[in-house]
C-alpha cells in the first residue's frame, strides 16, 4: 500500500482524472457500450434492476456511473424530524469534533478549518458532529439531502485526487481535507450544517444540481458562491453527484441532531433513517 500511495503520490493526478472524465463522457454505440456496462456491473456487484434505464440506454459511462434509480426502489417514508442517510455506500469515521480536529483515520486526524478553507466557520462546530459516508464504485453516485436545510453558499476548494478508499485513509495524511473538494453550508432551524463532497481520483468530479459549480474542470483556484436567496432543500430531494465513488463529509453544530452511528464499513443506503434532529 506504502508503494501504490507513492506512485499516485507523484501521478498529475488531476489531470490524468480530466482524461479519465473526458474518456466516460465520449458516446459510444450500444453495441459495444452494452456489454461493458455488464461486465462492470458484474466485476463491481453493481444491480442493474435498480436502475431507472436499461444498460443499452446510456450513451456513454458517466451517464451510467451517474445513473438515476427507479422510482420505489429507495425508503421515501420518513418524517419531518429524521436524519435520513446522504447516500448509498458505507458508513465511516463519525463521531465529535474537538479542538478544531476531525477523525481521519487511527492517529490521522485533519483541520477542519482547513476542510472547510474556512477558519471562522469551523469554529461554529466545535463540540458539534461529523459523519463520513463512503461511495465505492457499485454503489449509485447521487447525493440527497440529509432533512430540510438552506444552503447559503458554496465554496470550489481545487486539490489533489487521492483514492479515497478507507486502506488510504490510513496512509495519507488530511487526505480529506488535501483533495479537491466543494464546501456546502447552510442551516436548519438556526443550527448550522455542512456538508463536503470530496472528489477523488480516477473520474474525480463533483456537480451540483443547483449550481454550476464543479470540480476538476480545469480551475487552478479557489472559489466561492454567497446565495442572495437560500437554496431551499428538501429531506431526500437530490442536489448533486459524483463523477466516480467518493465520499460525503458531514458536520453540524451541536445540538443539530443525534445519529444512530453503525461500524465503519456497514453498508447504508440513501433515504434510510439514521438519527433524528433535536429541532
Amino acid at each position: 500500500m506504502m508503494l501504490k500511495a507513492w506512485i499516485l503520490g507523484v501521478l498529475p493526478q488531476r489531470w490524468v482524472s480530466r482524461q479519465l472524465g473526458c474518456l466516460v463522457r465520449q458516446e459510444f454505440p450500444a453495441w459495444f457500450l452494452t456489454p461493458i456496462i455488464h461486465i462492470f456491473a458484474w466485476a463491481f456487484g453493481i444491480d442493474l434492476t435498480e436502475a431507472a434505464q436499461e444498460p443499452r440506454a446510456y450513451t456513454n459511462f458517466q451517464a451510467f456511473f451517474a445513473r438515476h434509480l427507479k422510482e420505489g426502489s429507495r425508503n421515501t417514508t420518513y418524517s419531518s424530524s429524521d436524519v435520513l442517510s446522504p447516500c448509498d455506500g458505507y458508513w465511516g469515521a463519525g463521531g465529535t469534533i474537538r479542538e478544531g480536529q476531525v477523525f481521519q483515520a487511527k492517529g490521522r486526524d485533519y483541520s477542519l478549518a482547513n476542510m472547510l478553507g474556512d477558519a471562522l466557520l469551523a469554529s461554529k462546530y466545535e463540540g458539534g458532529d461529523f459523519q463520513t459516508f463512503y461511495l465505492s464504485p457499485k454503489n449509485y453516485h447521487r447525493f440527497h439531502s440529509m432533512g430540510e436545510w438552506e444552503v447559503d453558499g458554496v465554496r470550489y476548494l481545487p486539490g489533489r485526487l487521492w483514492p479515497v478508499a478507507p486502506s488510504f485513509l490510513q496512509h495519507v495524511d488530511s487526505l480529506f481535507a488535501s483533495n479537491e473538494r466543494v464546501v456546502a453550508s447552510g442551516v436548519r432551524a438556526g443550527k448550522g450544517i455542512t456538508i463536503v463532497p470530496v472528489g477523488a481520483f480516477n473520474v474525480g468530479s463533483v456537480t451540483l444540481s443547483f449550481d454550476r459549480m464543479s470540480t476538476n474542470d480545469g480551475r487552478s483556484g479557489a472559489y466561492e458562491r454567497v446565495f442572495d436567496e437560500s437554496i431551499q432543500l428538501k429531506a431526500g430531494q437530490e442536489w448533486g453527484y459524483f463523477g466516480f465513488g467518493s465520499t460525503l463529509v458531514c458536520f453540524f453544530e451541536k445540538g443539530c441532531l443525534e445519529i444512530e452511528r453503525r461500524s465503519e464499513g456497514t453498508p447504508v443506503q440513501v433515504g434510510e433513517v439514521i438519527g433524528r434532529y433535536l429541532d
